[in-house]
């Protein structure tokens, strides 16, 4: 079957894109204040947007919230390449990363796993039993690290001398060929590379036609990438808010890290999407679906629509 829009959705449409990107440009003003209103300071705001629109937003956006609270541009790799002879292929999307106040009041910084070639590179030694590391430096600074002898060698250390007695005890010093010791940091320990400004890894990949996340609603989002946004910018019990929730994407991920959330949407698609992606959610809390009435709903109709005669 094919599901046709709301009322309430021609509507929004209508009014979104009725006169093209010019009233597009004055309904997102209008949404960015009514945001920034909402949003506390130190807040953070993440809008996601494609390569359509997003030089027009990210002008809206400055006026708004202003310039120097703009933060960073994230390029999201959104789709596979794709062949076209007349043109750059466009497989990706834009996230841009906005903080009320300039000073956010929580950021935790995100990690994504080492690139092959950087592991091949760096954790480049194994131990008998497989596991892969890389030798780091034991000697510290003169004048600040104590300078002892340790194993016929002098000089500043890092640690104590029962801490590398300890080290070498539970083989985690790496002897090179000159009998030189050495760190070893082992791959399965580290927590990874921070995380850029551009998204290509496999936490953040899109949504593939074969993919078990996939729920079959157009512009869904995958898990890792909202979570990878709401872990940075909150801590648990932090109040989360999608004001377009679409299939869920946000909320689930919200549920997930044990934030607090509210979500919107005009679409009756999206709000069923939602509330059963989150009943599936393991440990779910308690939530409320909020609707406009139906009386309320009738006279908006009868308001927008009037009937002749």
């Amino acid at each position: 079957f094919t599901k046709l829009p709301s009322i309430l959705e021609q509507k929004a449409y209508r009014d979104t894109w009725g006169r093209g990107v010019e009233s597009y440009v004055q309904w997102f003003y209008e949404t960015c204040v009514f945001l920034n209103e909402l949003l506390a300071d130190g807040g953070s705001i993440y809008v996601h947007l494609d390569w359509h629109i997003g030089h027009y937003a990210k002008v809206v956006l400055d006026e708004v919230f202003g310039i120097e609270c703009f933060d960073s541009e994230i390029i999201w790799k959104s789709t596979s390449a794709h062949a076209n002879n007349k043109t750059y292929g466009n497989i990706h999307q834009t996230i841009l990363f906005y903080i009320k106040g300039g000073r956010p009041d929580c950021f935790n910084t995100p990690y994504v796993p080492y690139e092959d070639d950087y592991v091949e590179q760096y954790y480049r030694y194994k131990d008998n039993d497989g596991r892969r590391f890389m030798s780091g430096d034991l000697v510290g600074h003169s004048g600040v690290n104590p300078v002892y002898e340790w194993r016929g060698i002098v000089r500043p250390w890092r640690f104590p001398k029962h801490r590398l007695d300890e080290l070498d005890a539970s083989g985690k010093i790496f002897w090179t060929r000159n009998k030189f010791p050495r760190l070893k940091r082992y791959l399965d320990k580290a927590k990874g590379m921070p995380a850029q400004s551009i998204w290509t890894d496999k936490e953040t990949q899109y949504i593939v036609s074969w993919s078990t996340e996939g729920v079959g609603y157009e512009t869904q989002k995958p898990l890792g990438l909202l979570r990878r946004i709401i872990a940075a910018s909150s801590n648990e019990n932090d109040l989360v808010l999608d004001a377009f929730c679409g299939s869920g994407t946000t909320l689930v991920a919200a549920e997930q890290l044990n934030r607090r959330w509210i979500g919107c949407d005009l679409g009756r698609f999206a709000i069923h999407t939602t509330r059963k992606r989150l009943l599936d959610v393991a440990n779910l809390k308690p939530f409320v679906v909020q609707n406009l009435g139906k009386y309320e709903r009738q006279e908006w109709q009868v308001a927008q629509f009037p009937t002749n005669g």
